[in-house]
């Protein structure tokens, strides 16, 4: 692999993401930083947060203006509600929680949402907030 460039992330405040190129297969990859979040415009810490504030037991109410990426993020999250219980199985309890109770038992179970993550990733080849495609395994 050979550094073929970099680009700054102006929405997860000027973050340099490097770009590589395989001399072979010509195929390019990107390397994000520690905290930078694929195919989102926020960072981990800023989504752990929001998740936080979002599905508390008691919500809090905040005078800070929510981001549409934050909610979009929040909505996909409740569209993987089932899919990762499932997936999860007896890591959380009950296999048919609620999405704040999900939060609630990932939070509680695995700390940090870079933990969540990186869980999620390294056993079952997925995501938080979507199945992407980079996670899975490359063919043969």
């Amino acid at each position: 692999m050979h550094r073929h460039g970099s680009y700054q992330r102006k929405r997860c405040g000027g973050t340099r993401v490097e770009r590589f190129c395989c001399p072979v297969c010509r195929l390019s990859c990107t390397v994000l930083p520690a905290g930078v979040l694929p195919y989102r415009s926020s960072r981990v810490q800023e989504l752990e947060q929001h998740f936080d504030q979002c599905l508390a037991v008691e919500p809090v109410v905040s005078a800070v203006p929510r981001s549409r990426a934050l909610e979009r993020a929040l909505s996909d999250f409740a569209r993987r509600r089932q899919p990762l219980c499932d997936l999860l199985g007896q890591l959380i309890s009950p296999a048919q929680a609620s999405l704040p109770q999900l939060w609630h038992h990932l939070r509680k179970t695995l700390g940090s949402l870079e933990a969540i993550l990186g869980l999620l990733h390294g056993r079952f080849g997925t995501s938080l907030l979507s199945d992407y495609r980079c996670l899975k395994a490359a063919p043969g």
